[in-house]
């Protein structure tokens, strides 16, 4: 029985692994300070996309507000618009780029998109615009309050593969005589209308939250260790590459969580940390760092130089529910989540390893979904006060 059990378990892993699916990428917006009130660094890694426009005549500088816009009145606006590629999934079989448009005076005008061939940042200004490697085409421009797709795959790939410098892209008017075309930028206040990827690909690996069903729970540690409070240090080391074995691909998970049905959280005292998938426990132990924490080997073999293992820190003292050796499927109680090891606070530090590694090039792990969504979707967002300053963290994932 044993035996039979561990073959329907790989043969379950090898199935749900069969076929592709379709991702959508919609990063937060990062807040301007930190939750001291001191200016947070706007590099491209930590706020994971740039953009903003400017202006030849009124605003020479980028400006990041909630819109991007590409026209004029005599005068010439163009928007830039660049992403963090790392994380994002490696060769996948489709990329496209989603905006959303809107109203904003005039006559809407053709535009069109240049690829950028040399260095920006969020301090652009028109009298030092980065270089254009090419430039797409005249767009009709859509509909306003609709959203447009273009297929983007050989861009994406060109970028990720080193052949283009990883620069974006460049939204450029076709006219400027009262005619306009306005977008939703990714600093716009409202989710949901911010400039998306779409990715379609087969997963490496798909994983069910570790934590209770029916419930949302907020995210604290992003995978490479940033955050929108950009509390110190930043970035968190333990979700960085220079532990030495690679933790990129981490994510903290606090006890804070909503009913998704409207009625009570969950205990915040009892909450179990569940098997992501199924597997063998390779690890069920302690010690200083992990504190309580168990290692999953998600092709069966037991072996972590080879396929995919999840890991589940700092649990409860005592309350390991598991063994080494043990075989254990999806879903399965590994113990509660707790405060042991280096932890400043309860909550479940979950990461992913590719061969029982998890470095920011691991190609492996960008394919890998968590209730469908990549793990670099998982992103942290944060609740602001009058001024601006980040107050704590307000994004829950669901778990279902």
């Amino acid at each position: 029985m044993r035996t039979l059990k561990a073959v329907l378990i790989l043969f379950l892993l090898v199935y749900s692994q069969a076929h592709a699916v379709t991702v959508w990428y919609q990063p937060t917006p990062y807040p301007l300070k930190k939750i001291n009130g001191s200016t947070l660094p706007q590099d491209l890694e930590k706020v994971h996309v740039w953009d903003g426009w400017l202006n030849n005549s009124y605003n020479t500088t980028l400006v990041r507000d909630d819109k991007l816009q590409a026209g004029g009145w005599g005068d010439v606006y163009r928007s830039y618009l660049n992403w963090d590629l790392v994380g994002l999934p490696q060769n996948p079989t489709t990329v496209n780029l989603w905006l959303q448009f809107y109203t904003a005076g005039g006559t809407p005008t053709p535009f069109q998109f240049c690829i950028l061939n040399s260095s920006w940042n969020t301090t652009v200004a028109w009298n030092s615009q980065p270089s254009v490697l090419g430039c797409t085409g005249m767009f009709t421009s859509p509909t306003s309050g609709g959203w447009a797709g273009w297929n983007i795959t050989s861009w994406y790939q060109n970028w990720q593969s080193g052949v283009w410098g990883k620069y974006g892209m460049m939204i450029n008017p076709q006219n400027n005589n009262n005619n306009f075309v306005a977008i939703r930028s990714s600093r716009y206040a409202s989710d949901g209308v911010r400039p998306i990827l779409q990715f379609d690909f087969t997963p490496t690996l798909e994983l069910k939250m570790p934590l209770p069903a029916g419930y949302s729970w907020l995210l604290t540690n992003e995978i490479g260790g940033y955050e929108c409070t950009g509390s110190e240090p930043s970035p968190d080391i333990y979700h960085q590459d220079n532990t030495g074995t690679g933790n990129h691909y981490s994510l903290d998970f606090a006890p804070t969580n909503r009913s998704n049905s409207g009625g009570a959280s969950y205990n915040v005292n009892q909450i179990p940390i569940l098997a992501s998938a199924s597997g063998k426990v390779v690890e069920a132990t302690s010690n200083n760092g992990n504190g309580y924490y168990v290692r999953i080997d998600h092709d069966g073999d037991g072996d972590v130089n080879t396929g995919f293992q999840t890991v589940y820190l700092h649990m409860q003292p005592g309350s390991l529910a598991v063994s080494q050796g043990q075989t254990v499927i999806s879903g399965q109680r590994l113990g509660f989540m707790g405060n042991t090891g280096i932890s400043t606070g309860t909550h479940l530090h979950l990461g992913v390893r590719y061969k029982n590694q998890g470095y920011s090039y691991t190609s492996e792990l960008t394919k890998v979904t968590l209730e469908n969504r990549i793990l670099k979707s998982y992103q942290t967002e944060c609740i602001l006060d009058s001024t601006g300053r980040p107050t704590t963290w307000g994004r829950y994932y669901p778990s279902n």
